[in-house]
């Protein structure tokens, strides 16, 4: 039931059903030994199931030449990439590799270079179990390789692949720190200014001034669906506004609709980060005024 109300929320998972496996076998095969009448049917799809299932681990296993069949080749793609992943690392050497948006890539690269690899999550992409192990906070300040989820254009290309990087050598990224409004207009007009008080919070120790290379900025997103369509800078953060209350203005985009908005933080030139609850903000026409 839970799983089942949360696919009304957004994307759906194919794994969500994974817990009710081993149920559905005990039950569903308690039921089949007690139908005649549909257990030579259930006896002749397991059969046909259980060789799908094995082509797939054979495939799963073995490499394929670039000229097999396109459709096998994307459906394994995810398991086959070893050769890119020693590649990284040998360009990374044993500095941590942050993956964009890619929890994936990340625990591949530590599988198979047996060194430590991290999903670095924004605006765009949703936590996973990266997020909950926090190693955006362990490598805070340290020197790290960072390979984007899309085209950087003035990043170098790892030797040997199509993969683009970059090193940080002093790793600045704040996703933990709260952006906490104190009041929030719900209607606004467009173009119009966003006049509001915030707060920011944090749990542990972080310092926002560590790389003057590496600044941080307080921006607010404005989604429609799930399309980042506008944001807007409000303020420079400095280590002396937190847990104080802080002005921000913000212009609001110019087209009239219900937007999804929230408040992030950009550090340095990587994407901004989410670190604020959701808020639903009607921006309106703006009223005629009146002709003499």
């Amino acid at each position: 039931i839970f799983f089942f109300l949360m696919s009304f929320r957004g994307r759906v998972e194919a794994h969500w059903t994974l817990f009710t496996v081993v149920s559905a076998i005990y039950f569903g095969y308690s039921f089949f030994l007690n139908q005649k009448k549909t257990r030579k049917l259930f006896y002749s799809q397991a059969i046909v199931s259980l060789i799908i299932i094995l082509v797939v681990k054979v495939l799963m296993i073995i490499e394929l030449g670039a000229s097999n069949n396109f459709h096998v080749q994307l459906m394994i793609k995810m398991t086959h990439n070893k050769k890119e992943m020693l590649l990284i690392k040998k360009q990374a050497g044993n500095y941590p590799v942050a993956f964009m948006n890619s929890y994936q890539n990340a625990s591949l690269y530590a599988f198979y270079a047996k060194i430590p690899g991290f999903s670095l999550n924004y605006a765009d992409g949703r936590k996973n179990q990266f997020n909950l192990w926090g190693f955006d906070e362990k490598y805070l300040g340290k020197k790290i390789m960072i390979i984007p989820n899309y085209d950087e254009k003035h990043w170098e290309f790892i030797p040997g692949t199509s993969i683009r990087y970059r090193f940080i050598e002093s790793f600045q990224f704040f996703p933990k720190v709260k952006i906490v409004p104190l009041a929030m207009q719900k209607e606004v007009f467009a173009s119009d200014t966003l006049k509001t008080t915030i707060v920011l919070k944090n749990a542990g120790k972080i310092d926002f001034e560590a790389s003057t290379e590496w600044p941080s900025f307080i921006y607010c997103l404005f989604f429609e669906d799930d399309k980042l369509v506008k944001e807007t800078y409000a303020a420079t953060i400095s280590n002396d506004m937190l847990n104080k209350n802080i002005q921000l203005n913000a212009v609001m985009p110019e087209k009239p609709g219900t937007y999804r908005f929230y408040f992030g933080i950009k550090t340095g030139n990587l994407p901004f980060t989410i670190n604020s609850a959701r808020y639903n903000l009607e921006i309106n026409t703006p009223a005629r005024k009146n002709r003499p």
